[in-house]
């Protein structure tokens, strides 16, 4: 396979932007390198994303093979995107990543079993879930080990029921337009009361709210595997389902979902999902209307010391740094602002746990004495929590000036 299909074959895996430059057009400047999570926290040129670049093309070019330690290399790259952001010639550094990881999953057993596993996770919501509680339940009593100690890491309370077989529909007062909510699995699953405060929020703005029972996942987790093809099935049950809603808008809570299902279908099955839309940029886009419903939160934050951390999806990928900060200080809030990957980083927080937890340990660090992080993200919020950090998502703060 030459370098040139390659680039252009990872694009049409996750809805990468298409750029005039490959990965032979590196020069190897190391730019990418100073945002580099992985490289940041194991200090090893092949754990950066120009190490990876230049293994690729010895993947492609000098016979090198799909060995342990490279596939390991392959998969310690959180996806973050921030070296796509950072490099001056607009190489798809991570494009050609997740081209080269359905390669690399296949040639190693550890790898191709935890596919295979996503896999049928996400084949199966329901069971999965109850399948959670379960290993929540026995995990307070009984000694765990291997990827369920990973998920006890988290410190998951496991709601009684998904949020969409709790609600389905929510109208508003007076009702000027109908949207739609998108869980995906982590609001579904193990945050639902985000989903009830995003729909509280979007009732107060007019909106009667429809939230589809046949959510599942976006399919993220499965382009992180190396596993495109079951990717594909998502995307078009997804298609299916949302395109028959009589909507306005798509909203979600997570920007990864915004992006692979507006980006990565429409260069999966050549069709994306148009009208989807962060909860975050859908608030800015409304925040005149919604604005005199609120009340400050700097009594309610009194002297409290708070940091906005910008998931990697929404800056690095959907470009959306203004938004939330803008509103929260607009509701009184004084923040400090971080744009680094907190580590979670889908599949790799249970491949790579002790890494993951090093990074959102040192992201901490750097936050210094804040009292509480602030995010857009639920996947962000569970690193957070997991690593016994006070977080909250955006839209909690905007329920709380609603009430106040």
């Amino acid at each position: 396979m030459s370098t040139s299909t390659l680039t252009l074959r990872a694009t049409a895996l996750v809805g990468l932007t298409p750029s005039k430059r490959t990965i032979t057009d590196c020069v190897r400047c190391g730019i990418c390198k100073a945002r580099c999570p992985s490289y940041e926290e194991l200090s090893k040129e092949s754990f950066g994303a120009r190490g990876r670049v230049a293994l690729i093309n010895q993947l492609l070019s000098s016979g090198l093979t799909h060995t342990k330690d490279v596939s390991h290399r392959i998969f310690t790259c959180l996806l973050c995107g921030a070296c796509n952001d950072l490099c001056p010639l607009g190489i798809d550094i991570t494009g050609a990543i997740y081209e080269i990881r359905a390669q690399a999953r296949l040639s190693q057993k550890r790898l191709w079993l935890m596919g295979l596993f996503v896999e049928q996770l996400l084949k199966r919501p329901e069971l999965t879930f109850t399948a959670l509680k379960i290993i929540s339940l026995l995990g307070r009593y009984l000694p765990v080990g291997g990827y369920l100690s990973k998920l006890k890491d988290l410190r998951l309370e496991i709601p009684h029921s998904p949020l969409s077989k709790t609600l389905s529909i929510s109208k508003a007062i007076k009702p000027i337009g109908r949207v739609a909510v998108f869980a995906g699995c982590t609001v579904n699953f193990l945050l639902p009361t985000l989903g009830f405060t995003l729909t509280e929020v979007l009732n107060t703005l007019g909106y009667d709210v429809v939230i589809p029972r046949s959510s599942l996942c976006c399919g993220a987790p499965l382009l992180s595997m190396g596993t495109p093809e079951a990717a594909k099935v998502i995307a078009k049950r997804h298609i299916e389902t949302l395109s028959g809603l009589s909507v306005e808008m798509v909203i979600t809570l997570c920007p990864t979902c915004v992006y692979t299902m507006k980006e990565g279908y429409r260069r999966l099955i050549g069709q994306g999902i148009k009208h989807i839309t962060d909860s975050t940029a859908f608030i800015y886009q409304n925040w005149d209307r919604l604005r005199p419903n609120c009340e400050d939160l700097g009594l309610v934050y009194l002297n409290s010391l708070i940091n906005y951390h910008h998931p990697c999806h929404t800056i690095n990928y959907l470009h959306h740094k203004k938004e939330g900060p803008f509103i929260l200080r607009g509701l009184g809030l004084e923040l400090a602002e971080q744009d680094r990957c907190c580590g979670f980083g889908g599949p790799f927080r249970f491949l790579y746990g002790k890494v993951s937890m090093d990074i959102v340990k040192r992201r901490y660090r750097e936050f210094g004495s804040q009292d509480m992080i602030v995010t857009s993200c639920p996947s962000c919020i569970l690193q957070f929590r997991g690593a016994g950090i006070n977080s909250r998502h955006f839209i909690e703060l905007i329920k709380i000036a609603l009430r106040s």
